[in-house]
């Protein structure tokens, strides 16, 4: 098996906000992860605040951006082994492009 070697996404320290494998409290969320068909959290979140650069886990290849409905603003990246997926529900976030 191929080991993956990702980066934080960021340069400085800040909080997890939502583990990895969490259950949300949230009875909204829980809805979106039953949509979803999702039992817990797939993801990492950060608590960033507004202004903070975003930086890539490893090298590819952005196949989205922009308003992704249920998701907020969100930047898809596709990787050799899969693909990352980054998201802030803040409407005022810049993005890069595709490509």
């Amino acid at each position: 098996m191929a080991v993956i070697h990702l980066r934080i996404p960021f340069s400085e320290n800040f909080p997890v906000s939502f583990a990895f494998g969490a259950i949300p409290d949230s009875e909204e969320i829980k809805r979106k992860y039953r949509q979803w068909r999702m039992v817990r959290h797939n993801g990492i979140d950060y608590d960033l605040p507004e202004g903070t650069s975003v930086l890539v886990t490893a090298a590819g290849t952005v196949i989205q951006s922009g308003d992704n409905g249920g998701f907020g603003i969100s930047v898809t990246i596709q990787h050799l082994w899969g693909k990352v997926y980054m998201l802030t529900f803040e409407k005022s976030a810049r993005l890069w492009g595709i490509g």
